[in-house]
């Protein structure tokens, strides 16, 4: 299955040259932040210590936790979001360090490095085999008490591009020249996934999608295995 991740780099190139905030939309970025602050008030994530956001982007979801006792860190795989990321860090005076680099790797940390680990919207463009590499990385620069929280789409299609480009045996979706660019696996498989990879599930839900052109999104909190 061909991937892009690379690719991502020219979408924010163009994001920022149209004046857009970053990725998302505020409102998405809303919708995105209270789903986080769900899996936080389920209990078992750390109210303090080092937090890595899995593919960061333009930091917005990162900057949101500003003030909350966190150590702020993010990776991503684009120049252009991490560097606008540290730009909207240095304009607010928030002390954080995001950094270029592979989320399947995370060579750039030590083992059992951090507090919390976020997935905000990075786990389903992971394809293949790749995801058992993500959520490997992220077990590994876990601390033995740490939290891995992940919030990704799943389940079905919703109507429109999503629902015309979805091949249903990969559960993928695919753009028109052949790359697959998300993963919407069932939330039943997603947690088997996790589960897999060593980590136990302290919490999870699903959230309806809230029309037919969205997805339902998987929360999930997360620890390693004893």
């Amino acid at each position: 299955m061909r991937t892009d991740y690379e690719g991502h780099d020219s979408a924010y190139r163009k994001l920022k040259a149209d004046g857009k905030i970053g990725w998302s939309s505020t409102g998405d970025i809303d919708i995105l932040s209270a789903n986080v602050e769900r899996l936080v008030q389920a209990g078992h994530v750390p109210k303090s210590g080092r937090l890595l956001e899995l593919g960061c982007g333009a930091g917005d979801l990162s900057l949101r936790l500003h003030g909350r006792g966190y150590e702020l860190h993010g990776i991503d795989i684009s120049i252009t979001a991490v560097e606008w990321a540290q730009e909207k860090a240095t304009q607010g005076g928030i002390q954080a360090e995001f950094k270029v680099g592979n989320v399947l790797d995370l060579k750039g940390y030590p083992d059992s490095y951090f507090d919390a680990v976020l997935d905000g919207h990075c786990f389903h463009c992971i394809i293949g085999e790749d995801r058992k590499r993500f959520l490997a990385s992220a077990r590994r620069v876990l601390r033995s008490d740490g939290v891995l929280m992940i919030a990704t789409m799943c389940n079905e299609p919703g109507v429109g591009w999503a629902k015309e480009h979805f091949d249903s045996a990969s559960r993928n979706m695919i753009a028109d020249n052949g790359v697959a660019v998300r993963h919407l696996g069932r939330a039943e498989d997603i947690l088997q996934e996790v589960s897999d990879a060593g980590l136990a599930v302290r919490h999870w839900e699903v959230i309806p999608a809230p029309d037919k052109a969205d997805q339902d999104e998987l929360l999930i909190s997360c620890m390693k295995k004893e």
